[in-house]
């Protein structure tokens, strides 16, 4: 009954002890500077308030070895900056900043570019037609065309962001 018992546990002491070299990590470099292509699934407006969602367009791939680093459809942290249109034609503006996204071990990419927009501007419009129209014609209710506002700035959805960057350097563990 020992010796049973000791040949169970040499050979669970032997297996678990060579598991971890057949089974092992290799650790791939994804370094500062590799493009990202970055998929925007939510339109963006300068005007409205709403979540901005973004993924991962294409895998991107060790040079040497192909292997997927970051996956196709991961999430990317986004960060967006909007001026709404205001009056006296001022156009309205949104940016979007690309902040993070996941490796496929989990660890977090820190990114870095960005996309901007802005609406067309009716500073001119507002001035000719407020003062024209205010000063002349329309005596007291011409001044109301200072309250034109101008265009506001949208992003549709599709919008691919090509210029976004790793912003460091990473070793990323792919199981093999």
């Amino acid at each position: 009954m020992k010796k049973t018992v000791s040949i169970i546990l040499s050979v669970l002491i032997l297996q678990y002890s060579i598991l971890p070299c057949v089974a092992q990590n290799v650790t791939y470099r994804l370094e500062r500077g590799k493009t990202v292509s970055v998929r925007l699934t939510t339109d963006v407006s300068s005007n409205t308030i709403s979540e901005v969602l973004a993924v991962v367009d294409k895998n991107v791939l060790d040079v040497e070895s192909n292997n997927t680093l970051i996956k196709a459809g991961t999430p990317v942290v986004i960060s967006t900056n909007k001026i709404k249109s205001k009056g006296m034609g001022k156009a309205g503006q949104v940016s979007v900043r690309c902040v993070s996204t996941k490796s496929v071990d989990g660890k977090d990419i820190i990114l870095s570019g960005s996309l901007s927009e802005q609406g067309n501007g009716k500073s001119g419009l507002a001035l000719g037609l407020g003062l024209g129209t205010g000063l002349t014609v329309l005596f007291p209710f011409g001044f109301f065309f200072f309250l034109l506002k101008g265009g506001k700035a949208e992003i549709p959805n599709d919008t691919i962001i090509s210029n976004v960057v790793v912003a460091d350097d990473y070793n990323i563990a792919i199981e093999k």
